[in-house]
This record gives structure tokens, sequence and C-alpha cells, in this order.
């Protein structure tokens, strides 16, 4: 756990990533898959499917591809129906702050 954090939703973080499943093309560059194997390899035994909340943000940086707002939508509603909490962090891009951080008009929509 980090007892400071410079992100700007929260001031210190903890992150228990337990896995994923790939399950469509939008997996290809999964930061949940990289942090899971990193945590694997450093023999933590704690891959459960922990969610109690979903944080959305597109890929940056090179290569980043674009993220569809109906994807988006759609993850936020599922979050809406199963009311797990909800952060839009960023639509993402080569330059992401360009792209911004709107969702349906609200900066870093947080929902339940």
């Amino acid at each position: 756990m980090s007892t400071h954090s410079s992100i700007e939703w929260t001031e210190s973080t903890w992150n228990p990533l337990t896995g994923c499943t790939k399950v469509s093309p939008g997996c290809q560059h999964c930061y949940a898959e990289r942090m899971s194997r990193r945590l694997q390899a450093m023999g933590n035994p704690n891959y459960r499917n922990g969610i109690d909340w979903v944080i959305v943000g597109g890929e940056s940086g090179p290569g980043a591809r674009p993220m569809e707002e109906a994807w988006v939508q759609a993850i936020h509603g599922q979050c809406r129906q199963a009311q797990v909490p909800f952060f839009f962090k960023q639509w993402g891009g080569v330059r992401k702050k360009r792209n911004g951080r709107l969702l349906d008009g609200v900066p870093a929509a947080i929902a339940g």
C-alpha cells in the first residue's frame, strides 16, 4: 500500500489485482493482465475474481487504440445494474489530455 498518491482521485492506493480473463480484442494492452503476471511472479497467491469498483480509461501513449463511447456506456450500465461503483478516468489516446475525461458531460464521473 502506498501512503501517498499523486493520482487525482485518491490520497493513498492499494492494488490487490487478482487476475483477469481476456474477453475481447480491447483487452490486448490490458494493465490488469500485466500486473497480474507481475504479482504471480512475486508469489502472491491471491488470484480471485476481487470487483469492488470499476475504473475505466482508454489506452494512452504510443500504439494507443481509440475507445468507443458505447463500450464505456455499456460498462457503466452494468456497474449501475450490479450496484458497483464506477470511475471514468480518461478517453486515452496518444494525446490523452486533448481527448479529455468527460463522460456524459461530467469530469471524472463516479457513479454507483
